[in-house]
């Protein structure tokens, strides 16, 4: 990676602080709860009104940065203040809130992605509505669909990076629904989620520094159709439980 873009990115990410955690353990200190509500920073009445002009532009070209820093923003001082990314399975989302608001009560400012932007597939069905649609206006049209869905991956694979690389540690919560044991004894444990392989990556990609940048790949999450699984290795990631969590991570212990 090139320091030009290290320092776009505010690299402040530490490959020593990368940490694994169980729901059993999170549960120990923080109460997981289906109720749990976490505070949005997301506007979506704004949103949608400026995400409206963005997607009507006059020369016919959608600006891509614009639709980028909207719907998946990582500038600002609300964004820079964020020192902790959590990487989770979309089913354990409950765990995450809970493990954020524990982590937020000592000081700390977890990112969490959907509490802090605006939805990929809302974006993606926004511009195949207006852009997607075959000449009659009845269908969408699959080459259209496509070259949509790679560019709105783009942008929020490049967020992801961003704010991977802008805060200091990475928690990946580990369970049953981000990782597949099932073959662990013959190749190791696997992801069925090309979101979190690509996270797991990302963090691999900056830890080394030097590395260029993975290429971008389209993702599709849908589970119940295609499934493609990823190797995810966590060996070399610190383990997280009750009894340490508290030491490493809290803002305001008395040294």
């Amino acid at each position: 990676m090139t320091s030009r873009l290290m320092s776009k990115m505010n690299l402040r990410f530490n490959p020593e602080r990368r940490f694994r955690i169980t729901n059993s353990e999170i549960a120990k200190f923080a109460p997981i709860s289906v109720y749990n509500s976490y505070e949005s920073l997301v506007n979506e009445s704004s949103v949608r009104y400026r995400l409206d002009k963005l997607l009507n532009p006059s020369d016919g070209v959608i600006d891509g940065d614009a639709v980028k820093d909207m719907i998946f923003p990582t500038d600002g001082t609300e964004f820079t203040k964020f020192d902790i990314f959590i990487s989770h399975s979309h089913n354990d989302r409950h765990a995450a809130e809970a493990l954020a608001k524990y982590l937020r009560s000592i000081g700390r400012e977890p990112f969490l992605d959907n509490y802090v932007w605006s939805s990929a597939d809302d974006l993606l069905k926004e511009i195949d509505e207006r852009w997607c649609k075959t000449d009659d206006g009845k269908y969408y049209d699959y080459n259209k669909r496509n070259f949509s869905t790679s560019h709105v991956h783009t942008m929020l694979s490049m967020a992801i990076l961003e704010m991977i690389a802008r805060c200091e540690s990475f928690i990946f919560i580990d369970s049953y629904e981000s990782l597949d044991y099932s073959e662990f004894k013959e190749t190791g444990v696997s992801t069925l989620s090309p979101w979190l392989y690509q996270e797991l990556q990302y963090v691999r990609m900056l830890s080394t520094v030097q590395q260029p940048i993975i290429e971008q790949r389209e993702f599709s999450d849908i589970r119940d159709s295609l499934k493609i699984k990823y190797g995810a290795e966590l060996t070399d990631f610190t383990e997280l439980t009750a009894t340490n969590i508290y030491r490493l991570f809290s803002k305001r212990r008395i040294i």
